[in-house]
């Protein structure tokens, strides 16, 4: 009797070890992600695209919405989270500015931890994952926007990332929402969900209708919060032809190739 008693006080020892073991890793990452971006600071000048975001931000915090306040080109979650940061200003009665700027922070160092569960996930290796942080880590374009947000490619990197982890998980739902998301932040990252919903469609075929069904309720989630939102205010007509309609019939492109585009990263 004592052997078994024994036994079972041994078992949930070893399940509290592992899900420190897998805890850990993700909480380190974001630990040293927050001290790398706190070197920056939150005192750089604005530019003028996050002039832009923060100024829509503080119109939205006063239910004005995105497009009404001010004529933009981006989709609108990078104002809208602006707007969540400038709500929490008012509450905590912090400056609106920084505490923008410490939500985009903490937002950045969430999407460090995105890095480490997408290397993790693919490699099956936490030392990949942590590699692939530590990389992160060291793009100061990143870093340099955290320090004079709020910009709306931040939370864009974390969702995307996250539609990434998500899709190799087969948690469609999820990566389609994470990946909808993202597009809501910057139209060319429409690529996310369309790759997952690519994916979907080659999943064996008795699974396959349920798997695009939840994928298609996933991404289409936030479109109809947002959509919803701005009919609300009376504003869906701006919307449309802000983020879409105006690069469609109103932008003035380079004569250039898409090979051009693909080598000049290189």
């Amino acid at each position: 009797m004592s052997v078994l008693f024994k036994e079972v006080d041994v078992q949930p020892k070893a399940e509290n070890l592992t899900f420190i073991r897998r805890i850990f890793p993700p909480v380190l990452v974001f630990a040293l992600a927050a001290f790398v971006y706190s070197q920056y600071g939150l005192y750089a000048d604005l530019g003028t695209t996050n002039g832009i975001i923060l100024y829509s931000g503080q119109k939205m915090a006063e239910g004005i919405p995105h497009y009404v306040s001010i004529f933009d080109v981006i989709t609108p979650l990078g104002p809208m989270l602006a707007g969540l940061g400038v709500m929490i200003s008012k509450q905590l009665g912090w400056s609106d500015v920084y505490t923008t700027r410490l939500l985009f922070f903490v937002i950045g160092c969430f999407a460090v931890v995105s890095v480490y569960l997408l290397g993790n996930s693919l490699f099956r290796s936490q030392r990949v994952g942590v590699f692939a942080a530590l990389t992160f880590l060291g793009f100061f374009g990143f870093a340099q926007e955290i320090a004079r947000g709020p910009y709306h490619k931040i939370p864009m990197v974390l969702f995307g990332l996250l539609s990434l982890f998500l899709t190799t998980q087969r948690r469609w739902f999820l990566a389609g929402l994470c990946g909808s998301l993202s597009f809501l932040l910057w139209q060319p990252t429409a690529i996310f969900p369309l790759v997952t919903l690519f994916l979907a469609a080659l999943q064996p075929r008795e699974r396959r209708p349920r798997v695009i069904v939840r994928m298609l309720a996933g991404i289409g989630l936030p479109l109809v919060a947002v959509g919803a939102y701005f009919y609300y205010h009376g504003a869906f007509r701006r919307l449309l032809d802000s983020s879409i309609l105006s690069h469609i019939l109103y932008g003035d492109r380079p004569d250039r190739s898409l090979l051009e585009h693909i080598l000049e990263p290189m």
